[in-house]
């Protein structure tokens, strides 16, 4: 059975919930470090019996006591249109790449004085991207080095953070796991003991029962035979009575 980590100095206690999601509080009485006698069959019939129990279970609703999520998006057109194309599953459309190249007027449109002037707009945006492209290299190469450093220290010091509570983490589990362990070892004994007492009191038990219906057997055979005696009496009595009578007239 899986182990609960839980001092040894609270009460083992689960908590589950009912049919209709109602809270229910129960003894644990499982304990892994000194019951011996489940093999691997009965675990996995008993974790077959927890899944189906499961699957029976209400799933609770943890955000009943929230209020419901503002999906206005402060009044944004766009984030509302893409909430609702998300929702109803609309996959998004591929990335426009027209606007990276640079090409003129179509040929319809070559004496067309907008066109142009639209064509050297784009150009020009054109250009301020390339030149904007050229900045972030530059920078890039000038700042990139030390950048990626202080990135990579601050990588570092987090990992040696987290690993450092991981394993406090680990070390409080297994100071919890090593009382329980402890509590588990010294009940043991007294529980062997107990269960020994028992099973002695149980056989004493079933001896003095067997022993009870036995002398009940007994009581009754004597009662059988004083009944017969009696009975053999009471006609001995009567059949010398009678036989007395004639005698008597006699006389």
């Amino acid at each position: 059975m899986a182990s609960m980590d839980v001092d040894a100095d609270v009460p083992q206690t689960s908590a589950a919930y009912g049919e209709h999601g109602t809270h229910i509080e129960g003894i644990i009485d499982a304990l892994p470090y000194i019951d011996k006698h489940y093999d691997n069959t009965m675990r996995l019939s008993i974790e077959k019996l927890i899944q189906d129990e499961m699957r029976t279970f209400e799933q609770p609703n943890y955000l009943h006591d929230r209020p419901e999520p503002d999906l206005s998006f402060g009044g944004s057109a766009f984030l509302q249109n893409e909430y609702q194309r998300i929702c109803q599953r609309v996959q998004l459309d591929a990335l426009d790449m027209t606007r990276y190249k640079l090409e003129g007027p179509p040929a319809q449109k070559k004496n067309d004085l907008q066109a142009w002037r639209d064509a050297l707009q784009h150009a020009q945006v054109q250009f301020e991207n390339e030149n904007m492209r050229m900045i972030n290299l530059e920078l890039l190469s000038k700042f990139g080095a030390n950048a990626w450093r202080n990135y990579n220290n601050f990588i570092d010091n987090t990992n040696k953070s987290l690993a450092a509570n991981l394993k406090a983490a680990e070390e409080d589990i297994n100071n919890v796991n090593r009382k329980r362990m402890a509590a588990q070892m010294e009940a043991g004994s007294e529980l062997e003991s107990l269960q020994q007492k028992w099973e002695e009191l149980i056989e004493k038990n079933l001896a003095l029962e067997q022993a009870c219906m036995a002398l009940e057997r007994d009581v009754k055979r004597r009662r059988v035979m004083v009944d017969y005696r009696k009975r053999q009496t009471a006609e001995a009595s009567a059949a010398a009575a009678a036989a007395a009578a004639p005698m008597a007239e006699f006389s």
